[in-house]
């Protein structure tokens, strides 16, 4: 059997009620932005309102003023040689960053813990074998 299309009808748009004419019996509005409209009219237009450029730029111009107030101004950098930066020790080095001897001193703790765990076979049987491993490795290397 060939094909038919169906025969254009008119229907009235269910938002604005203007006639328009189609073939798919579905249609209910005569254009898209009728349907974008009928369906904020309906949801009650939840959509948060869209930012102006005017909103934006002051909100830019808001940072802006907050971020220079409360950051002084930086001072020119100055170069260094490389045996400048490479010739400290590592006691400086430790001593030049707060907190760095802890750090170092937390990550022993824990490896530490980790191996005693998994000594007393209390890791995970994939932990415990990828340590054993490293161990193997170090002996060799």
């Amino acid at each position: 059997m060939p094909y038919v299309r169906r025969p254009a009808t008119t229907v009235s748009c269910a938002h604005c009620g203007t006639p328009f004419e189609s073939r798919n019996l579905r249609r209910k509005y005569c254009s898209n932005s009728c349907n974008v409209l009928a369906s904020r009219t309906r949801t009650g237009n939840r959509g948060e309102p869209r930012a102006t450029r005017a909103d934006l730029e002051r909100t830019l111009a808001t940072v802006v003023d907050l971020l220079s107030a409360s950051r002084p101004a930086p001072e020119p950098a100055t170069r260094r040689s490389p045996q400048e930066i490479y010739s400290r020790t590592g006691s400086e080095v430790v001593a030049s960053k707060p907190g760095l001897a802890e750090a170092k001193e937390k990550v022993k703790d824990v490896a530490a813990l980790i191996a005693a765990q998994a000594k007393a076979g209390e890791l995970a049987p994939q932990i415990a074998a990828g340590i054993r491993a490293q161990k193997r490795a170090k002996k060799r290397g």
